[in-house]
């Protein structure tokens, strides 16, 4: 059979705010003279931004690489030539195209490359497939849970200068629980930084700066064949990661202020970041000298290694278990000690216990050192050593390690609900809304945690509305996941300090916007009594009206009504929008702008705080 010859056509159809095609060649970061090469084919804005790497062996002689219209056999690709007109770069798609058709060649917006079949669009090769050292929005990285094959990854630069394989790779890892590692290729894989389990909504171990950067922007799929991959979208800000020769994950954002790309947060950052860093059974705290310290009843292995500064040997027991006693007859049962804000260890079990399931299957078995429990993640168990621990000051999840009766200053083994403990805040926040949470604290005594709490934010509120707030409702965590499709990202409308918020639609149709509390927000428990607060002082037809809340676990959310207009600034800012305001309806906006500040001023009863948190939340009405 005889090959057929395609033409391949390039066609740029948008330029959008990732996407601008120029001349294919960058001078290295070295001495320009050296040779320049194809790796910045493009996806870039008016700054420099190397994103897309081609034949990352092949160099040019210093020539600069340019489009060409070729032909292939039995492949569909574009290829590049150098000065000396020798290939460099061709697609790896071993395909035989249709006679009399066209393939096309295009960068879009996103900036994937794609190439495609001109009479059905059917894409036939796209780069996104492909990545190299650059995860940009809308790109898969993934694997193969059932053949642990066709891995998708990035792979750094070999040197600043020489964009060939280099020693590090960035992959999704599937074990009980998806993670991001960073491992070197040059010693065995081994992992140089894990990012903590994945609980559908935010990887556990992120340090507390980045967390804002990572929640709800990540989508992991399943797919039938056993295929996982995680994407990330990000609709209001230009941005990418990329893993630089040194082995770090570094995002970089666009600034209109200095028209190019800045450097933002970047992991590993700290000691701390670096896996096991410590060793076995450790902490390990970067805000601390030295950064390791044992576990409450361990002690360190060598103690003349660890005075020293090497702490790899880790941490031994101090006291063995009942169940590892010779002559365990008639010794006090083992208890947990609940360490707060942590990054859990790697290694764990997973089932679909529950709390109190999960702790007394952990008691009863030997090998069992820590549990956890928490919304995502399920039961979590450790039958191995626990290794890659580290103190998160306002992120991360509550660890029970396992310990010795003896270990225990009270003599009494600790047993503790992570539920009752992580939701005692919250309940007295609710308690303004739902009356029959109210009604269960009235038999509790008086001087508890929660009952303080609780008289705290009725004393904010202040009595005037409290009977009103009482009568909402309290959701199903349930009935909010099925009306938001379970949280998707296609239904978020936007993130704020308190977490992100999207739109719902119940059963009866009524539309709805769910603000959920970001588990790693460290100002969302505060926003959550301060909207609480004012909404109980407020009473006007031009703020949005909060129909409930809900709580479930650690779940914490709060229930509006649906404003299908957006905020204000959606239509002022933006230019195309702002066209949809003629001079009638601004002059209706600023009228009922002005009218609800007289009513905040005059008519209500917030203080300047509360007032600067009414101004934030302006949005348009249908009328």
């Amino acid at each position: 059979m005889s090959a057929v010859s395609s033409t391949v056509e390039v066609r740029i159809l948008k330029f959008g705010r990732l996407a601008t095609l120029g001349k294919l060649a960058r001078p290295c970061v070295g001495n320009p003279k050296d040779f320049k090469t194809t790796n910045d084919f493009v996806s870039r804005h008016e700054g420099e931004s190397k994103t897309r790497g081609m034949n990352r062996k092949s160099r040019g002689n210093g020539g600069e690489a340019r489009i060409m219209t070729l032909f292939t056999m039995f492949r569909v690709g574009i290829e590049f030539t150098d000065g000396h007109r020798l290939v460099i770069w061709s697609t790896n798609l071993s395909t035989q195209s249709p006679a009399n058709s066209t393939v096309l060649a295009e960068l879009l917006d996103s900036g994937n490359l794609v190439m495609k079949d001109s009479n059905t669009d059917a894409y036939l090769w796209e780069s996104f497939e492909y990545p190299t050292d650059s995860w940009l929005p809308n790109m898969l990285v993934g694997t193969n849970a059932k053949t642990g094959g066709g891995n998708i990854t990035i792979t750094s630069w070999k040197t600043p200068s020489d964009p060939s394989p280099g020693s590090y790779t960035a992959a999704l890892v599937l074990a009980a629980y998806r993670e991001i590692h960073i491992v070197n290729n040059n010693n065995k894989n081994a992992t140089m930084w894990r990012s903590g389990p994945w609980n559908g909504q935010m990887f556990n171990g992120l340090p507390d700066k980045y967390t804002g950067v990572f929640l709800y922007r990540f989508i992991v799929n399943d797919d039938t064949n056993g295929t996982v991959t995680m994407s990330f979208a990000n609709d209001s800000t230009l941005r990418h990661f990329y893993l630089d020769y040194k082995g770090s994950v570094i995002r970089r954002d666009w600034s209109e202020a200095k028209r190019n790309w800045t450097v933002g947060d970047q992991v590993p950052a700290t000691e701390c970041d670096v896996y096991r860093r410590c060793g076995q059974f450790p902490t390990c705290n970067p805000l601390k000298a030295p950064p390791c310290s044992c576990f409450k009843g361990f002690s360190p292995r060598n103690f003349v290694e660890w005075n020293s500064g090497n702490s790899s040997g880790g941490c031994i027991r101090k006291e063995p278990l009942q169940c590892e006693r010779q002559n365990s007859n008639g010794s006090a049962a083992d208890g947990f000690m609940r360490l707060r804000r942590v990054k859990l260890p790697d290694f764990a079990r997973r089932s679909e216990a529950s709390e109190p399931e999960c702790l007394r299957t952990c008691l009863q078995t030997c090998s069992c050192v820590a549990f956890a429990h928490g919304l995502g993640y399920g039961c979590m168990t450790w039958n191995v050593s626990l290794v890659d621990s580290q103190d998160l000051s306002s992120s991360g999840m509550d660890l029970y390690i396992r310990l010795a009766h003896s270990e225990k200053p009270d003599r009494r083994p600790v047993i503790i609900g992570t539920s009752l403990a992580s939701g005692v805040f919250v309940v007295a926040a609710c308690g303004l809304l739902v009356q029959r949470i109210v009604k269960k604290r009235r038999g509790r005594k008086k001087g508890t945690e929660a009952e303080e709490i609780f008289e705290r934010v009725e004393a904010l509120a202040g009595g005037g509305s409290k009977g009103k707030m009482k009568e909402l409702p309290l959701f199903e965590f349930q009935v909010l996941a099925a009306a938001t499709d379970n949280f998707s990202l296609s239904n978020k409308l936007g993130q704020g300090g308190f977490g992100p918020v999207y739109k719902g639609k119940l059963q009866e149709g009524q539309e709805i916007a769910v603000k959920r509390l970001s588990q790693a927000s460290g100002q969302g428990l505060e926003e959550l009594v301060n909207e609480v607060v004012v909404i109980s002082k407020l009473q006007h037809r031009n703020l949005v009206k909060l129909l409930g809340c809900c709580i479930a676990g650690e779940e914490r959310m709060l229930v509006y009504e649906f404003m299908p207009n957006k905020s204000l600034d959606y239509y002022l800012f933006d230019p195309t929008k702002a066209k949809l305001l003629d001079w009638k309806t601004r002059f209706d906006i600023i009228n009922g702008i002005c009218r609800g500040l007289v009513y905040l001023h005059r008519d209500s009863r917030l203080n300047l705080r509360a007032l600067l948190f009414v101004y934030s939340r302006i949005s348009v009405y249908p009328s």
